[in-house]
């Protein structure tokens, strides 16, 4: 039990953090690393923000975040701090893009994609990273279904209000919910500045259009056939594919993306339509699957809804200078992955941006 359950009264802390997503997360543990007072507040019931992974009978399914690049330097090194692996994406053989339904995919070398340089995905499921912080930092200093309805400056601290009408007050606060969220789900007293609201609203919210799968097979029959899983189709409901085999586990599957109009469509349809498709473009063993998942992110209240990112462009403002600026006299701080000016919208992104609100926190607090 979170520390902050005993009683509904104003508690002094050094830091509060609003979100317990891989920013939120990784703040807070850098934060009681350098000796500070902090504690989170989560609206879900459970960790991870836009990290989601399932895992049944051993089988992985990535939902949310998956890839790491040799480029994300900052992510990988905490990674290698907290002892997490990562494995080498399979992208052995040819990729298939599929122009039209009535001919066959044509082949391509998908070195093409990465530019023959390797990108990963974490050992165990990309959940590993938010569930290690998560224990490191130590359940007492997490307070989850806790959703933040109004933040108030007062004279040398700040208080946070919840919509169960709980008050917590610390000398800072540091939200992590995506901008166009934010600027809809909590109120500020005194208000935000005009301009800071406007960039808000006009931030992109990654992942907020993305319906993301993971369908198993008894064996990787497309590694058989000199394939690398690898698919870009313009014309299925599956838009993107990816092997997401680990055969020495002994699990075999492909994970992807659907097109955004597959969301007016059931569980139940889009599953069989994602079979279809890969039956048309891998063969008829594509038919003999174990079982399917996906998540649809625009159902996620938390983190996005069906209109979020309608009329903006991608990555639109994502690290805005005036998104990033601190407010009410310096207490109040913004991170999350849509904050940062590198890799925004992505997990080295989001870990950048709870670095740099750290050091924000140590460079006022000294003064």
């Amino acid at each position: 039990m979170c520390d902050l359950d005993t009683k509904d009264e104003v508690k002094q802390i050094d830091v509060i953090v609003v979100g317990a997503g891989l920013a939120g997360l990784t703040a807070t543990y850098l934060l009681k690393m350098k000796g500070f007072n902090v504690r989170v507040v989560e609206a879900d019931s459970k960790i991870g923000g836009r990290i989601k992974t399932v895992v049944e009978d051993r089988r992985i399914y990535e939902l949310g975040a998956t890839w790491v690049f040799d480029h994300n330097t900052t992510l990988r090194t905490l990674l290698k701090k907290l002892n997490i692996k990562l494995y080498n994406q399979f992208v052995e053989g040819l990729g298939l893009y599929e122009i039209d339904k009535a001919n066959r995919p044509h082949g391509f070398d998908t070195k093409q994609v990465s530019g023959g340089t390797p990108y990963y995905k974490i050992k165990g499921g990309s959940a590993q990273i938010v569930q290690k912080l998560f224990q490191l930092i130590g359940e007492d200093f997490v307070k989850l279904g806790t959703k933040i309805k109004a933040i108030e400056s007062k004279h040398e601290h700040i208080k946070v209000i919840s919509e169960k009408g709980e008050k917590f007050k610390a000398r800072y606060v540091i939200v992590t919910v995506p901008p166009r969220l934010l600027e809809t789900s909590i109120s500020f007293h005194p208000i935000l500045p005009s301009e800071k609201v406007a960039v808000m609203r006009s931030t992109h919210t990654w992942m907020a259009e993305s319906i993301k799968f993971t369908i198993h097979f008894t064996q990787d029959f497309w590694r058989n056939k000199g394939l690398a899983g690898m698919i870009v189709s313009g014309v299925g409901t599956i838009m993107e594919v990816q092997d997401h085999s680990s055969p020495e586990d002994g699990t075999y599957a492909l994970l992807g993306f659907l097109r955004e109009d597959a969301i007016t469509l059931s569980l139940k349809e889009r599953e069989k339509i994602v079979v279809e498709d890969l039956v048309r473009i891998l063969g008829e063993e594509a038919s003999d699957y174990i079982a399917y998942k996906d998540a649809t992110w625009a159902d996620a209240p938390l983190t996005s809804s069906v209109s979020v990112n309608r009329g903006l462009t991608i990555h639109q403002y994502n690290g805005h200078d005036v998104l990033v600026r601190p407010e009410m006299n310096g207490k109040l701080l913004f991170a999350g992955a849509e904050t940062s000016k590198i890799n925004p919208g992505y997990m080295e992104g989001a870990v950048l941006s709870a670095f740099r609100v750290v050091k924000e926190i140590e460079k006022a607090s000294k003064n």
